[in-house]
């Protein structure tokens, strides 16, 4: 039932695990708790809520899909410069990195204690700068201080919003709006079709942004966490 995920176990230096599926499995559930000793943390992600969850089973995310079709939009004058980030991250970046995730569950979730959250989107920022894991990051300039970022993924024909953050000194300028479209755009650019972005549910300012820039909700996935006691 529970896959291993190497690359979480690795980094938080634990055994983490995921089980996937459209409900949760509860005439299984004895042989999920046998395999869930093998691990410290086990994701568990679902199409559906769970009526009465288990013991130990804590819901921590609505993560919802939005997508929409890429085209090359106009995008809005006057919310500062946008330009591709090079280099390595800056403090500032790093800070509106930490920002992004601030709804996230590796944030909200208590059982994460040991400054996995940082550790996290640290690493998360580096790899997008460094093309890891984005084909490129973009930044608002605006006063001459960072004022927001976005990081666009690609594969195949369709690109993904990793992370995006506006400082919070500066919202309400229109910079989200720069950002998203921006990357619509650029997406456009690299020949994408389709772009998506990931956030949770619960998130409203992130979800108003998204169906404002022609974005729709494309799918929710309830994700628990699940940790053995040992």
């Amino acid at each position: 039932m529970i896959k291993k995920l190497d690359w979480d176990s690795d980094f938080f230096g634990y055994p983490v695990g995921v089980l996937k599926a459209k409900e949760y499995p509860r005439q299984q559930h004895r042989t999920f708790l046998r395999e869930a000793k093998d691990y410290r943390l086990v994701y568990i992600f679902l199409d559906h809520s769970i009526a009465r969850k288990p013991k130990g089973f804590r819901l921590v995310d609505k993560k919802a899909v939005f997508v929409r079709r890429t085209e090359q939009v106009e995008i809005p004058s006057g919310p500062g410069r946008i330009l591709r980030f090079r280099g390595k991250p800056d403090r500032a970046l790093i800070r509106l990195a930490m920002e992004s995730g601030k709804y996230s569950r590796f944030k909200t979730d208590p059982g994460f204690n040991g400054g996995e959250f940082r550790r996290l989107y640290a690493k998360w920022i580096e790899n997008s700068v460094s093309g890891i894991s984005a084909k490129a990051t973009y930044v608002c300039r605006f006063k001459e201080e960072t004022a927001g970022f976005v990081t666009l993924q690609v594969e195949g024909r369709t690109a993904s919003i990793g992370l995006i953050a506006v400082s919070g000194k500066y919202r309400g300028k229109g910079i989200g709006t720069a950002l998203v479209l921006h990357a619509v755009r650029k997406a456009f650019d690299f020949g994408c079709g389709a772009i998506t972005v990931a956030t949770q549910l619960d998130n409203d300012p992130a979800v108003r942004l998204y169906l404002s820039n022609g974005f729709k909700l494309g799918s929710v996935k309830m994700i628990y966490h699940y940790r053995a006691h040992r």
